[in-house]
């Protein structure tokens, strides 16, 4: 240590990424007991994968020594190579399996997994063992919670160490509007997380859901991903009362876990309405509200659709979509222009901070708005000090800046990556299309594809591009970019 900073050390980054591989080897053995309750197909990959991953993880986590505390540049490096490091080993049971999975394909599926993004590689999603479908449900369930707070919630006693990863992993729009400090967070979070997955698969089961299915569909929703056990996703049910709960779920699902656990402890204390007097969930909550009264017209008075049935449709596409769950209850490619237009804006705002959901989050939207409107207070009022607030939240300058620049970076490599589509794909639109749903964590392209196509179609080299802008979207890009700048590392 120099003048009180660590310097950067990788044998404790090291220590910490096979830590988190270790927790990857547990869920992957929960799908290996599935495997052997089967006697299904996936037995011998899952067993295998189990072994190679525990392995690998124990290695670094049984020889090198712990350390208390760790640096915030050793805490990205966690953060980053913890991420890469699941994805990597969470696509061997597919390789091993076979199918439809070569390596590019596998490292699609798990990455997707992983980031809660829900675009499959795979054109026969029912063709897959219930014990690879279970794993494919926990790449939800430990991306979406994060790989880092899920293992520092399970296992405790990190010392200072998971305080410098919960600030590495937890963006800091979720701790703006909600002041817990890191280690309560942790624990809300976890809560909240859990809870709902319990809630919403018990619903799922009393209308008639299989319970396998409810606990993958449970699984996903919560973590805003969507991937599905059944190549139609939750359209091959047919059942509107499922897709009312998993409406609510994935609405309640992009809202900031601290208000949801606020809200459920409110109950006992009388003091629930507190929980609504987050500006930024107010904004969402009319965003959402009023997306779906537009959509419900659009497909009422264009589309021809009934009245139930359109408001059913359209509640449960924008919150697919503004969650970035992206489960599909009926095909949408035809549905009237003006409706792919507001699904592709919503798409780009995502749900709020705090939450699973993907884009760039309703916050920062909230956020640019505010400083756009103090920017024109100032051209009227030179000498006047203009602050910025969303509502009755005061916006630091600093916050403000930084949304600024997250709205730039997320567009361009949205742009970027549309330019590189556009050599191989059909259309334009096609190719911006591709680019948002990766980039965003959605699943679905929005308006080009069939709500039930896969992205089979795509080459090797996109299928890396597309897990890049996955890594992106999920890590919010700075965390990823970080690394990258040579100083980090010094």
């Amino acid at each position: 240590m120099r003048g009180g900073i660590y310097t950067f050390r990788p044998h404790v980054v090291l220590r910490y990424v096979g830590l988190i591989v270790l927790v990857t080897a547990f869920f992957m053995f929960m799908s290996l007991v599935v495997a052997f309750k089967f006697n299904d197909s996936g037995l011998i990959p899952l067993l295998f994968s189990v072994l190679i991953t525990t392995l690998v993880g124990a290695f670094p986590f049984v020889f090198v020594k712990a350390e208390p505390s760790i640096s915030s540049r050793e805490g990205y490096a966690i953060v980053v190579f913890s991420w890469v490091a699941v994805c990597f080993f969470g696509m061997i049971p597919y390789v091993l399996w076979g199918g439809e999975f070569n390596l590019s394909a596998a490292w699609f599926e798990s990455v997707s997994g992983f980031t809660t993004t829900g675009a499959t590689i795979l054109d026969d999603v029912e063709a897959l063992p219930p014990s690879l479908l279970l794993w494919r449900s926990f790449t939800h369930l430990f991306g979406g919670m994060g790989v880092v707070v899920f293992t520092l919630v399970v296992l405790p006693g990190m010392g200072s160490a998971q305080m410098t990863l919960s600030r590495s992993e937890v963006s800091s729009l979720s701790r703006n509007d909600f002041k817990y400090r890191s280690k309560k967070m942790l624990r809300v979070m976890a809560t909240t997380y859990l809870s709902i997955i319990v809630v919403l698969a018990g619903g799922l089961v009393l209308v008639k859901i299989p319970t396998f299915d409810a606990i993958n569909i449970a699984m996903s929703t919560v973590a805003t991903g969507g991937f599905a056990v059944k190549n139609l996703s939750i359209a091959a049910y047919n059942n509107p009362a499922a897709e009312w709960i998993l409406t609510l779920g994935m609405f309640a699902s992009s809202l900031h876990f601290g208000l949801l656990f606020g809200l459920f402890t409110g109950f006992f204390t009388g003091r629930w309405r507190a929980a609504f007097r987050s500006p930024i969930v107010r904004i969402f909550t009319s965003v959402v509200l009023g997306a779906t009264f537009l959509i419900f017209l659009s497909l009422t008075l264009q589309h021809g659709m009934g009245g139930l049935e359109a408001l059913r449709k359209a509640a449960f596409q924008v919150t697919a979509i503004i969650s970035t769950t992206g489960f599909a209850a009926g095909e949408s490619l035809g549905w009237p222009i003006f409706t792919s237009l507001i699904l592709i804006l919503l798409s780009l705002s995502g749900g709020c901070s705090g939450s699973t959901a993907g884009g760039m989050k309703i916050d920062r939207i909230a956020i640019i708005g505010a400083t756009v409107r103090s920017v024109f207070l100032k051209q009227r009022h030179p000498q006047a000090v203009i602050p910025i607030h969303v509502g009755s939240l005061h916006v630091e300058s600093q916050i403000a800046q930084n949304a600024i620049i997250y709205f730039v970076l997320h567009l361009s490599f949205i742009l970027l990556a549309m330019v590189y589509f556009s050599f191989s794909f059909d259309s334009l639109e096609e190719s911006f299309t591709t680019a948002l749903t990766m980039m965003s964590n959605i699943g679905p392209a929005v308006g080009t594809l069939s709500s039930f196509a896969s992205f089979s179609f795509l080459s090797h080299l996109e299928r890396v591009i597309s897990t890049l802008l996955m890594l992106l979207g999920r890590l919010e890009i700075f965390g990823l970019l970080l690394i990258f700048f040579p100083s980090s590392w010094k």
